[in-house]
């Protein structure tokens, strides 16, 4: 279920050794609901803690998306 997932990805992304990942996962299931805007927080977050050319230029997209809506 996805509210669970969600909830799950929430209490990971509070380990240090997971949280890049919690993020990054969390924000790909919100995209795949087209939650954009929220998907854009969760990716922005893991942004931060791990940067890479393939996640600004997803993230970048993700954005454009949530704008068009």
């Amino acid at each position: 279920k996805p509210e669970e997932a969600g909830l799950l990805y929430e209490r990971a992304t509070k380990l240090d050794s997971f949280a890049y990942r919690a993020q990054l996962a969390h924000g790909k299931m919100l995209v795949a609901q087209q939650r954009y805007s929220k998907a854009v927080e969760r990716l922005s977050e893991a942004e931060k803690l791990q940067s890479s050319p393939e996640l600004k230029r997803y993230l970048e997209a993700v954005k454009r998306l949530a704008e068009a809506l």
